[in-house]
């Protein structure tokens, strides 16, 4: 049974309650109420005013006396028998009607009978008389009437109910209708990039949809990383698989000494260290970009973290370069220390591979309002401005012949993840031929 059933199917059961249980009550109360005859009420009510009659400083207060009430009217007269106040049913006539103290009679008057009650009320000061009229052939009991009408309307508003609650589920459900096609849909298609984009409908089924679409982002995302992670493996890796193929066949049939191949081993090592490192940047920055790296963020000493990271930094080559730091102390934020390292080094060994030789690298940090800002400067190559937006894509170097360590081309790209992941940016001013300036933008949370 789908859900727009069910719903449908509850709201006629409690509306079919509801109405089992209203007419219920009112059948019992009714039944209650028919007991209470035309005789009986007569003498209620009457007795009732007796109760509210007050006789103060010679004169009576009628302010709380019903002169008509449940269809019984009510009289007051002196003990002379003289009419004091009251009201008659229509038609009645109270002329020459000797008093029956407590006793309830019927009159009958222009071809209709009346219950006719009498009580003498003796107040010590004076003596008056009530009397109560009420039709007895007319039926005051509104009870049938209002049962009559609810066994007409009740029905109605349970047909209405019903249809109300059908059409209710059916539009509540429409949209989650439209979302499981829609999802169906770019499941089983190759567009990853099609979304559900629902702007119309509930607003839980507008927060539904938006939670399948950023899914979607998500995967989308994710296979564009696999995808890339693919393409790229395969690309860069080939050369290194080349020369480690062609080195072995030649060590096959031309090294002929143990110098030979030593130097031939020396080679596969060499590019075999160079694609485990690709591999290991490569899966690093595929997770950073899926999201699946283990993030461990933590309140520590930047300024600290800093100046141990570029005191430890040992380059692969040196050529003569020297480096000046400069920290500005107790700058502390939550950052991961593994990333951070990341950035700190592979900055320096950018700065160490494109520097000239027997230059200068200056490595600071300072704080700028609520922001940390980490700047690596040397005074190499620089790099042109056509290709500055160049250096944050994957593999990409300006000069890969710089350095007895090529690299890969992957550093600057994972430091830009690496800071975006902690909500801060990195950016770069450099001229050809006078040096480069990265800046790492960090909040201070």
């Amino acid at each position: 049974m789908s859900s727009k059933t069910r719903l449908t199917s509850w709201i006629t059961l409690m509306m079919l309650l509801m109405f089992i249980v209203s007419m219920t009550l009112l059948i019992v109360t009714d039944r209650h109420i028919v007991t209470d005859d035309p005789g009986s009420r007569v003498v209620e009510v009457v007795w009732r005013n007796v109760r509210h009659v007050e006789y103060d400083n010679m004169r009576f207060d009628w302010e709380d006396i019903d002169y008509f009430r449940q269809g019984v009217y009510c009289a007051v007269y002196g003990g002379d028998g003289a009419l004091l106040k009251g009201a008659f049913p229509n038609g009645f006539s109270d002329a020459g009607m000797k008093f029956q103290n407590g006793v309830v009679r019927t009159v009958h008057q222009n071809g209709r009978d009346y219950f006719v009650y009498d009580i003498e009320w003796n107040m010590d000061v004076t003596t008056i008389w009530l009397r109560g009229m009420i039709d007895a052939s007319e039926d005051y009991n509104s009870m049938s009437t209002i049962i009559t009408l609810a066994a007409t309307v009740l029905p109605a508003i349970l047909v209405l109910g019903v249809l109300g609650g059908w059409l209710i589920s059916k539009s509540t459900f429409k949209p989650m209708v439209y979302i499981m096609k829609k999802a169906e849909s770019i499941s089983d298609g190759d567009d990853l990039s099609a979304r559900i984009n629902l702007q119309k409908g509930p607003p839980e089924m507008r927060k539904l949809a938006d939670t399948f679409d950023g899914m979607f982002g998500r995967l989308e995302a994710s296979f564009e990383s696999e995808k890339r992670f693919a393409s790229d493996a395969s690309h860069e890796l080939r050369t290194p698989t080349t020369v480690i193929l062609a080195e072995c066949d030649s060590a096959k049939k031309k090294a002929k000494t143990k110098e030979d191949f030593d130097k031939a081993i020396a080679v596969i090592q060499e590019q075999g260290s160079k694609m485990s490192h690709m591999i290991s940047q490569l899966l690093s920055i595929t997770r950073l970009e899926q999201g699946t790296e283990r993030i461990h963020m933590k309140q520590a000493d930047l300024s600290l973290f800093t100046e141990t990271c570029c005191g430890e930094f040992v380059p692969r080559d040196s050529r003569g370069i020297s480096m000046t730091t400069s920290f500005e102390p107790g700058i502390v934020t939550e950052f991961d220390l593994g990333l951070m390292s990341r950035v700190i080094q592979n900055l320096l060994e950018n700065a160490y591979k494109y520097g000239s030789e027997g230059g200068h690298i200056f490595a600071s940090l300072r704080r700028d309002g609520d922001t940390a800002l980490l700047s690596v400067k040397d005074d190499g190559i620089g790099i042109s401005d056509e290709d500055k937006p160049n250096i944050w894509k994957r593999f990409w170097q300006a000069d890969a012949s710089r350095g007895e360590y090529e690299g890969v081309g992957l550093g600057l790209s994972m430091v830009k993840q690496i800071c975006e992941f902690h909500g801060g940016s990195v950016n770069v001013s450099s001229k050809l031929g006078e040096g480069s300036t990265f800046t790492v933008s960090l909040p201070i949370k």
